[in-house]
């Protein structure tokens, strides 16, 4: 399956990049006085699989609505 003309490996790969910026936020914590703590981590990268499935689902259905609106739209102006 295909999306935006890539393969369904992108969002592995933003999964991945969610998860990475989250180790490092939670690293850079340590510098600035607060604490690592691994269930933070887990919270970012549960996060970030919870809004990669909400995209997944919710981003054709925002599309199809967005057509249908847009060519009502085309179809009004064309009546004036």
């Amino acid at each position: 399956r295909t999306w935006l003309g890539e393969s369904k490996w992108i969002y592995a790969v933003v999964f991945v990049v969610c998860a990475c910026y989250g180790a490092i936020d939670e690293w850079t914590q340590a510098f600035v006085g607060r604490e690592t703590e691994l269930l933070d981590w887990l919270a970012d990268v549960s996060g970030a699989a919870l809004g990669l499935l909400v995209f997944h689902w919710s981003y054709p259905r925002v599309r199809q609505l967005a057509g249908r609106w847009l060519t009502k739209r085309a179809t009004c102006s064309k009546d004036l």
